[in-house]
């Protein structure tokens, strides 16, 4: 998967950068049609905000938005977003195929 990461308005240390990427590096366990993921850090005035949209294959893209105190708070909220509706989508279409049909043996 290609991971993008931008900050805006302030400067990123390499331990967030780091930290980003590894957790990126995981979406595609929760959908495997995950192709491109797109960070945004952006800081304006106390606020912290981690903006993440996920592409999909022939889906339409996930997008989040994580804030807190910094971020690290805020990546983390936004990573839990993130694996849960990925998570629901899979299993979501898991459960939209028919069953198996059982035949006597």
């Amino acid at each position: 998967m290609k991971i993008e990461i931008t900050a805006r308005h302030c400067e990123l240390d390499d331990v967030v950068r780091e930290k980003a990427e590894s957790l990126a590096k995981k979406w595609p366990r929760y959908d495997g049609t995950s192709s491109h993921a797109r960070i945004v850090f952006e800081a304006t005035g106390a606020a912290h905000t981690v903006d993440i949209q996920v592409s999909r294959d022939r889906q339409e893209p996930v997008a989040v938005r994580g804030e807190g105190a910094d971020f690290r708070s805020a990546l983390d909220e936004a990573d839990d977003r993130i694996r849960r509706i990925l998570r629901k989508d899979k299993q979501k279409r898991r459960d939209h195929q028919a069953e198996p049909a059982d035949f006597p043996g």
